[in-house]
């Protein structure tokens, strides 16, 4: 199989240096031939920190690295014009793809050319402390690869499960995150970030393209104390306001 360089993994990072660090060297030690996008949010002691680091792996593997205090969609919404491959993957600085299962997605792009998004299967490791870890499979939808767009979205809402972490189109991405609010605009226009980054960017994935999803490993996803689940507390103003913005984007991109 040959090793892709036609990808990047854009990796948002806040104050975090110790998971950037080992993030970094996964893909340094498992030879991983795309790019690193390191989007840095961080304040000026873990941002200096984070220079050292990405210092020291510039010279083993491809790293663009820019700065801007943001959240994690808006700071990659902000940069992805930036990236210069075919393809990208939203990450994390405690997610881990498994560079083989990236290289066979990438060549089966290539050789699908009707086909702008893929997925596999994820394994989540909660950390509970440093004695304890639990892993458990970590549920993303595999049935988003027939019938019409707003089908698809239909079943992709009725089965929740995360799919912004497919492979994707670039192109593709940058179309859908120019609909997404700036982090200025997100009170006025989506209160409620978990419907902006998680919900209404993976509808809007699944009315882009069909999305193949194949049974192989493709990503270990970290859970780190609470951080698993999306926040319940809203209030119905906010709530209101976030499924109108929600719908009202739905229908803008399905009326292109």
């Amino acid at each position: 199989m040959l090793m892709s360089s036609e990808i990047t993994i854009i990796i948002p990072t806040k104050n975090r240096s110790h998971f950037l660090s080992n993030c970094i060297e996964y893909y340094v030690l498992n030879n991983f031939k795309g790019s690193l996008m390191i989007l840095d949010s961080s304040n000026i002691k873990e941002k200096n920190r984070n220079k050292e680091i990405t210092f020291k792996f510039k010279q083993k593997i491809k790293l663009q690295v820019f700065y801007k205090d943001d959240f994690p969609t808006q700071i990659i919404k902000n940069f992805i014009k930036k990236v210069k491959t075919k393809y990208c993957i939203m990450a994390s600085d405690d997610d881990f793809y498994i560079i083989k299962t990236i290289n066979y997605f990438v060549n089966y792009l290539n050789t699908h050319k009707n086909i702008n998004i893929i997925n596999g299967k994820a394994l989540r490791l909660d950390i509970v402390n440093t004695d304890r870890v639990l892993v458990n499979k970590y549920f993303i939808s595999d049935k988003l690869n027939k019938g019409y767009p707003l089908e698809r979205v239909s079943n992709y809402i009725n089965e929740y499960g995360p799919i912004n972490t497919s492979i994707i189109s670039t192109k593709y991405l940058v179309n859908i995150l120019g609909l997404t609010p700036s982090k200025r605009e997100l009170k006025t226009k989506c209160p409620i970030r978990s419907i902006n980054d998680e919900i209404l960017v993976g509808a809007l994935m699944v009315l882009s393209s069909k999305i193949i999803h194949k049974d192989k490993l493709f990503l270990i996803r970290t859970i780190h104390g609470n951080n698993s689940n999306l926040p319940k507390d809203h209030n119905k103003k906010k709530l209101d306001k976030s499924i109108d913005f929600f719908i009202k984007t739905i229908k803008k991109f399905a009326d292109k």
